[in-house]
C-alpha cells in the first residue's frame, strides 16, 4: 500500500471542517440576538450532531486498521459516513443532549432580556433623578 506523507487524518481537511463548523454554531448560539424557539432547537440539536460525531469518531479510532481499508479516502469515507449518521441520530433519536442544550439557552436568552429591562429601568430611574436634581 502506498502511504503519502502528510495525508493522515490530522494533517486532512477534516478537522478543519469539525472546527468550522463548530465556530458557525457559536455565532448562532449568540444570546445577543433574540432567537425563536425553533432556531433554539435547531442550535441543540447541531450541537448534540457535533457531539455524536465526535463520539464515533472517537470510537473508530480505537480499531486497529491494516491493509486495504487503511487509506486516506476511506478515512474521509468513514468520517462522513459517522457525520451523516451523527446528524440523523440527532434528528430521529436524541440522546437527550440536544434539550438539556436548549433548555439551556432557552434559560439564557430569558436571562438576558430580563438584564436589558432591568438596565433599560435602571436608565429611566436615572434620567428621572437627573431631571428631578438638574
Amino acid at each position: 500500500m502506498i502511504n503519502f506523507p502528510g495525508m493522515d487524518v490530522q494533517n486532512s481537511v477534516l478537522p478543519q471542517l469539525d472546527e468550522n463548523h463548530l465556530n458557525k454554531l457559536k455565532g448562532q448560539a449568540k444570546v445577543v440576538t433574540n432567537k425563536t424557539d425553533e432556531e433554539l432547537m435547531s442550535v441543540s440539536h447541531q450541537f448534540e450532531s457535533i457531539f455524536i460525531h465526535q463520539l464515533l469518531k472517537s470510537m473508530r479510532s480505537t480499531i486497529q486498521k491494516s491493509g486495504l481499508f487503511d487509506s486516506h479516502a476511506t478515512r474521509m469515507y468513514e468520517s462522513m459516513h459517522d457525520q451523516e449518521l451523527a446528524n440523523l441520530m440527532s434528528e430521529k433519536r436524541s440522546i437527550g443532549l440536544a434539550n438539556m442544550v436548549y433548555k439551556d439557552l432557552v434559560r439564557l436568552e430569558q436571562k438576558s432580556k430580563n438584564e436589558k429591562l432591568e438596565d433599560n429601568e435602571a436608565l429611566m430611574r436615572s434620567k428621572q433623578a437627573s431631571g428631578i436634581l438638574g
